[in-house]
């Protein structure tokens, strides 16, 4: 019997095309490791936010919750809570990257804005002056705009793919270009605008951004509230490794820690102890709704806890 082969020329044909489609899409590179905190967080020593809901999640979590409360980024909720699964809504946000830029223009690594632009937004009125005030300054220094030409939506949440576009927005306002990257991390990016899929990729390259187990980045998917630790955390602990940015030191003892003056109400007198072993006298101007911090409230009910002192 007489067997038919295939033209020699045709195989190496057919063999190109078998490369050629397992080769495209190329695949994503490898993600960098989750950087830790450690250069962060290397003097928090035993401080403890007290927060009782942080069980059933990893060691790393944990440590960069209590780390972002130590550097007074997060206080919690009222009720000695920090609600880690909750999704980020936008003026929670805005609060969490100000305390960052505030704690970089502190520590002498970033110069504050000659004048911070009010945004105008119609939607804001029901937020604390803090809330309002952080919002005003994102959009001041361009980190972070309004949904439209008068709205911020500020409690819509936030995904995956803004938080990492607000990050490096900051990233840029410390070290501009310091986080450009031609990598490619993930498989799920494909059709996102140039700033968000070079953003995404970034922190993925700085070990900032993790994806999930599959590869993939999910960038709508809502960042929750310990996500947002770990992003923060670990964008702090890059710029300190870096030398941009100090780490914390230990408040000295006797400063007053957030959520820790109970039944104050406005108009009051408060004496507080300073940093410099002395006394001040400021008077309470604002409390902020325990439940849901960033919201003033005018009648506190008993009990509850002064997070707000102007």
């Amino acid at each position: 019997m007489t067997t038919t082969r295939p033209a020699r020329g045709l195989l190496a044909m057919l063999a190109v095309l078998a490369l050629l489609a397992g080769a495209w899409p190329p695949p994503a590179e490898a993600q960098e490791p989750a950087r830790g905190i450690d250069e962060a967080c290397a003097n928090v020593g035993g401080f403890d936010p007290g927060f009782d809901d942080l069980g059933g999640y990893s060691d790393a979590a944990r440590e960069a919750v209590e780390c972002l409360a130590f550097y007074e980024i997060t206080g919690g909720y009222g009720d000695g809570t920090y609600r880690p699964g909750l999704a980020v809504q936008r003026y929670q946000m805005a609060l969490f990257l100000e305390r960052v830029i505030d704690y970089a223009i502190d520590d002498g690594a970033l110069d504050a804005p000659d004048e911070i632009v009010d945004q105008g937004f119609a939607d804001v009125d029901d937020l604390s002056a803090e809330a309002r005030e952080a919002i005003d300054l994102l959009g001041t220094l361009q980190v972070a705009q309004g949904t439209s030409e008068d709205t911020f939506s500020p409690n819509a949440t936030v995904s995956r793919v803004d938080m990492a576009v607000f990050l490096t927005r900051v990233q840029d306002l410390l070290a501009e270009g310091s986080y450009d990257t031609t990598e490619e991390a993930f498989d799920d990016l494909d059709g996102l605008s140039d700033e968000r899929f070079a953003a995404v990729n970034a922190l993925a390259a700085q070990g900032i951004a993790q994806g999930v187990d599959d590869g993939t980045y999910e960038p709508f998917a809502e960042v929750r509230r310990v996500e947002m630790a770990l992003f923060l955390m670990r964008h702090l602990d890059e710029n300190v490794a870096s030398g941009r940015l100090s780490p914390r030191e230990v408040p000295p003892e006797g400063d007053p820690e957030p959520g820790q003056l109970d039944d104050a109400r406005i108009g009051d007198a408060l004496t507080l102890a300073t940093r410099d072993g002395g006394e001040s006298t400021v008077t309470v101007e604002e409390v902020v709704d325990p439940a849901v911090p960033g919201r003033s409230i005018d009648e506190p009910e008993e009990g509850a806890r002064l997070v707000a002192v102007r």
